[in-house]
């Protein structure tokens, strides 16, 4: 078997936004209290609504991959990063951390169907997310056998929430892309807290959405999603003949 380099997470070395106090100071400027501690802890809380609106979208920029999960015999039941979103693709991964077999993801309604007893143990083909916000579970079947467990571990790809923002130096590991984006809807949001009349808080608004929608045009130059199905292609009639009963 071939061996495989497993590299660890390291900053890209492109550009990103800087902190989060250089955000929060961004968005207090447009009030004129980027220096009072009462108005910037108010833009804090107009960035992270901000936030809290994009994480309804699985960026590019979030994808990412958990640390591979040890099975046990005879254990369906795995927690998942505290991070999780939405799932993209779970795989079998083998012991040089090699791609073995792609999971299929069934919904709840389907999943408990599979079989009456759902005790079989095997190599596992299947996987749901009953409720992964509640419970932060992932749920294998077959269930994993002891050959699975020793053989192999569990890869989930998912796309992940961004973290709340502090008013802080603390570097944002957030695309540049972003940055409008977020200053830009925070200013929105702080304008109508405080000058809720202005023309400029119903341009703030404008500009907000218009961001918004080129991020989410960016985003989806480039497929980066698992799709669940697919649609086949039609295939060609074999005969074309027409007949008409008389």
């Amino acid at each position: 078997m071939p061996g495989a380099t497993i590299l660890t997470p390291t900053t890209s070395g492109q550009s990103g936004i800087a902190s989060g106090s250089d955000l929060v100071s961004q968005i207090a400027r447009i009030v004129g209290g980027e220096s009072e501690d009462n108005v910037r802890a108010q833009a804090l809380d107009c960035l992270n609504r901000v936030r809290t609106e994009m994480n309804q979208h699985d960026w590019w920029f979030m994808k990412t991959t958990q640390s591979p999960i040890t099975l046990s015999s005879g254990t369906r039941t795995y927690s998942l990063a505290s991070a999780f979103h939405r799932p993209s693709y779970a795989r079998l991964i083998d012991s040089a951390a090699l791609p073995y077999r792609e999971l299929r993801y069934e919904d709840d309604a389907v999943f408990v169907r599979l079989e009456p007893t759902q005790a079989t143990q095997g190599l596992p083909g299947h996987y749901s997310l009953r409720n992964d916000f509640d419970d932060g579970h992932i749920s294998l079947y077959p269930i994993p056998d002891t050959a699975t467990a020793t053989d192999f571990r569990l890869s989930v790809e998912y796309f992940a929430r961004m973290g709340a923002f502090s008013d802080s130096g603390s570097v944002v590991r957030i695309p540049e892309e972003a940055t409008n984006l977020l200053v830009v809807g925070g200013q929105a949001y702080i304008l109508r807290e405080r000058l809720k009349d202005s023309p400029v808080t119903i341009q703030a608004f404008q500009d907000f959405q218009r961001l918004m929608r080129l991020l989410i045009v960016q985003d989806r130059r480039i497929e980066d999603a698992n799709p669940r199905f697919r649609i086949r292609r039609p295939r060609a009639a074999v005969d074309t003949t027409l007949y008409i009963r008389m």
